[in-house]
């Protein structure tokens, strides 16, 4: 790809733009940029969290509720802005709650931290999901709640995961929430049933959140899955030389 560019810094002058490079990274580590690399475009996204747990439910019913997606955000750097590199912090995924009545956990935040003299961007990571003891009666848990976004030019907050809710009863239905959903992931999708018990479904992507775990009528306890971790893009661009 190649194009002119305005340089950012000064409106009268352009800069010929040879190439556009696209960098990922999933794990936290110091960014150098590319030679002549003088504009940048970084996204980041947290990490998601996990849905709860719940514990053996003969003759009762639970129903836990999902891990929050995490925030995603955009920031545009100069060359003076980026420096000669940049802090990245990667945030994990909310670690799986184990089996029986345990909360799910809330993911890490990501953060890019540039050397030059442009600001700190944060996606911050969604929230645990809660879980529900063995009950007779109609009840519900809230949701784990969206990670909040900080510092770029553009902020998006994650999902908030939906309530779990039991209508108590044997007979009745159970419903445990999706996980919360991020920019770059799908949430783990809810999940009902009658006579059963399960973890629900995986999430998928970067920054969700994991469903919550059900279970009715079930002498088998249910862990839920962990939530997914954040990433970081950077595009270059290249001037020509």
């Amino acid at each position: 790809m190649a194009g002119i560019f305005n340089n950012g810094l000064n409106l009268s002058t352009n800069v010929f733009i040879g190439s556009v490079k696209t960098r990922v990274f999933t794990s936290s580590t110091t960014y150098v940029p590319t030679a002549n690399a003088i504009y940048f475009i970084v996204e980041i996204v947290g990490g998601g969290g996990s849905g709860g747990a719940v514990p053996s439910t003969s003759l009762t019913t639970a129903a836990a509720s999902g891990g929050g997606g995490a925030a995603y955000c955009l920031k545009y750097y100069t060359s003076d802005e980026m420096g000669v590199n940049a802090s990245i912090i990667i945030g994990d995924g909310g670690a799986a709650a184990a089996s029986g009545n345990n909360n799910g956990n809330a993911g890490s935040q990501t953060s890019f931290n540039p050397a030059g003299t442009g600001v700190t961007i944060f996606a911050a990571a969604g929230g645990g999901g809660l879980s529900m003891a063995a009950t007779t009666s109609p009840t519900v848990v809230g949701g784990g709640l969206g990670g909040v976004a900080s510092g770029g030019d553009i902020n998006i907050d994650g999902a908030n995961a939906g309530n779990g809710y039991t209508q108590g009863p044997t007979s009745g239905v159970v419903i445990a929430s999706a996980g919360g959903e991020s920019q770059f992931g799908r949430g783990g999708p809810l999940n009902s049933s009658v006579n059963n018990s399960s973890s629900g479904n995986p999430p998928t992507g970067y920054g969700s959140g994991s469903c919550g775990a059900y279970g009715i009528n079930s002498a088998t306890a249910q862990p839920s899955f962990a939530g997914m971790p954040g990433i970081c893009i950077v595009t270059e661009f290249i001037a020509a030389v």
